[in-house]
C-alpha cells in the first residue's frame, strides 16, 4: 500500500488477515523451532512479493524492461548459488530447461501485462490457482496427500482472495 499508493480498506485488510490465518493452517507451525525449509519458504514469499511490487512499479515501462528485471534477478540468484550445487546437465535436461524458459517467459509477460492493466489486489487472487496446481502436482508426482487442515487453510486463502476480488468489483461499480 505505501509503495504502490493503492487504497486498501478495512474489508480487504480483514481478508488479508484471514488469508494469513489460512497460510498458518497450511504451514502448521510448531514450537519446534524454525527449520531451513521454513526460512526458504519465507525467503521465497518475500522475493515473490518484491517481484510483484517491482512489476507493478514498472507497469508503464513496457514489457521488455520488466522481463529484463525478471531474467536479471534470476540470473543473479542462480550465479550466487550455482558454484555450490552445479551438476553436469544432459542434452535432454538442457532441452527441458529451454522449454521451461520459454513457458516461464510467456508466463512473466502475461503476468506483467495483467499487473500493468489492473491493481495488484485484483490480479493476485488469480495466483491462488497455484494452490490447486501445487496440491495436484504434489499428489501426482510425490504421493503427497493433503489433509483436512491443509485443505481448510487453502480454502480460507482462496476465499479471502475471492472476497478481495468481489470488493474490487463493488468499488468499481460505486465509482463508475
Amino acid at each position: 500500500m505505501p509503495l504502490l499508493g493503492e487504497q486498501v480498506g478495512w474489508r480487504r485488510w480483514l481478508a488479508v488477515v484471514a488469508g494469513f490465518i489460512g497460510v498458518l493452517l497450511v504451514v502448521k507451525p510448531s514450537g519446534g523451532g524454525v527449520s531451513t525449509a521454513h526460512l526458504c519458504a519465507l525467503a521465497g514469499g518475500v522475493v515473490y512479493s518484491g517481484v510483484v511490487l517491482l512489476t507493478r512499479l514498472l507497469r508503464d515501462a513496457g514489457p521488455v524492461p520488466m522481463i529484463a528485471w525478471h531474467i536479471g534477478g534470476t540470473l543473479l540468484a542462480s550465479a550466487l548459488v550455482a558454484p555450490f550445487v552445479w551438476q553436469p546437465v544432459s542434452l535432454l535436461n538442457m532441452a527441458l530447461i529451454a522449454l521451461m524458459g520459454v513457458f516461464s517467459t510467456c508466463g512473466h509477460v502475461l503476468n506483467n501485462r495483467a499487473l500493468a492493466l489492473s491493481p495488484t489486489s485484483v490480479v493476485m487472487p488469480f495466483h491462488y490457482t497455484q494452490i490447486v496446481w501445487g496440491v495436484a502436482f504434489g499428489w501426482l508426482f510425490f504421493s503427497d496427500m493433503p489433509d483436512l487442515q491443509m485443505l481448510s487453510g487453502a480454502a480460507i486463502i482462496v476465499a479471502s482472495g475471492l472476497f478481495i476480488m468481489h470488493r474490487e468489483r463493488v468499488r468499481a461499480r460505486q465509482a463508475g
